[in-house]
């Protein structure tokens, strides 16, 4: 597994297109139902890239965002705190600051999913969710906060009060200490999925030449399978015993290895999810919340896990649980239109979030 980290280490960046729109998940639609979401704050973006530019590579946040592995959302301020304390905190870190802006402007912005800043509105959160908010007082990591709160993302952060408001708990010390160990779960995750699926695939296409070769037949020239027929019977009857030994031997093994996979998939996974904050059931929020701020809140959770980057406002009317509100394509597509925190890179296809706003007279400075 670490080699495959390694190797993933060094893949280049898949960034939005030209259009803003972000790339699906590679494997995603065949291996999960959901992606699995992070909201980082500035601190954690700013030590990440220091220590990136220490190692001189790209670390697991990096890395398994740009496979796909995890999203990154973080809000517009986020973005603009970074960009101008990169200068200064390379230098607290005794870093290269040129270094720490390439990095920031090419590994780390192209994979941000940006929210504009004030664009989640109060109403989609319960009051006891609002009281958690409102107990920051107003604080620079309050947009950041309500973002991922909003989304139900394992939240980045260091910061105690922060990290009390998202969780609705004490902070526990050793959790900070060790906030990167759930990324490095998700991460591991998404590789063990990856083996599992190719081992799924391969089988799957030949399985698939086999039926479409059949179809063929039967379609052009029935009267072959006479011949056909006889030829297997007569190659099954000249197998040696062993071989059907050895064969029944390695579909064993198989096996064995597959149980093994997907136990060592559920742990990584359990290991990131058990992470993500938890998150009022659709009929507690229906009871709380006005029923447009309850769709509004879906949207937001639905498109952002759904395993394409892009949806239609049908597909993520068909894509929502039962809200115990109206839900239909016209309202969701309403809904998609009515906040920035949606962006459409294409006509009627719709995202969480848009590229990250920056400039590069950093670069040179």
């Amino acid at each position: 597994m670490q080699r495959v980290h390694a190797e993933n280490a060094n893949l280049p960046i898949r960034g939005p297109d030209a259009a803003g729109a972000f790339p699906d998940a590679t494997y995603a639609t065949m291996v999960r139902q959901e992606s699995r979401i992070v909201v980082p704050d500035t601190n954690i973006l700013l030590q990440d890239i220091a220590d990136a530019c220490e190692r001189r590579k790209r670390l697991a946040l990096v890395t398994a965002a740009n496979t796909g592995a995890i999203r990154l959302f973080c809000s517009q301020q986020v973005v603009d705190e970074v960009s101008d304390h990169a200068v200064e905190h390379a230098l607290s870190e005794h870093v290269d600051p040129r270094d720490f802006l390439w990095r920031w402007q090419h590994e780390y912005l192209p994979l941000l999913r940006v929210v504009p800043h004030g664009s989640i509105p109060e109403s989609i959160f319960t009051p006891y969710e609002l009281a958690r908010i409102r107990r920051l007082n107003r604080s620079k990591d309050t947009p950041t906060v309500m973002l991922a709160i909003a989304l139900g993302a394992f939240f980045l952060s260091k910061d105690e009060p922060a990290w009390e408001a998202v969780y609705d708990t004490v902070v526990d010390k050793e959790q900070l200490l060790d906030w990167l160990a759930p990324v490095r779960g998700g991460n591991t995750a998404d590789e063990l999925s990856k083996v599992g699926v190719t081992a799924m695939i391969l089988p799957s296409i030949a399985l698939q030449a086999i039926d479409n070769t059949f179809h063929a037949i039967e379609q052009h020239a029935p009267l072959a399978f006479v011949p056909l027929a006889l030829t297997v019977a007569y190659g099954a009857y000249k197998v040696p015993r062993d071989r059907y030994q050895a064969v029944w031997r390695g579909l064993g093994y198989a096996a064995q290895v597959l149980i093994t996979f997907r136990t060592r998939y559920e742990e990584a996974l359990d290991q990131f999810t058990a992470m993500a904050p938890s998150v009022p059931t659709w009929g507690q929020l229906a009871d709380v919340a006005p029923r447009r701020a309850v769709l509004l809140r879906a949207c937001l959770m639905g498109l952002a896990r759904s395993p394409y980057s892009q949806r239609s406002a049908a597909e993520l009317a068909n894509f929502l649980p039962d809200l115990f509100v109206g839900q239909s394509s016209p309202l969701v597509r309403e809904t998609l239109r009515s906040v920035p925190c949606f962006h459409e890179p294409y006509r009627g296809r719709w995202q969480v979030g848009g590229c990250a706003r920056y400039g590069t007279r950093n670069v040179t400075d």
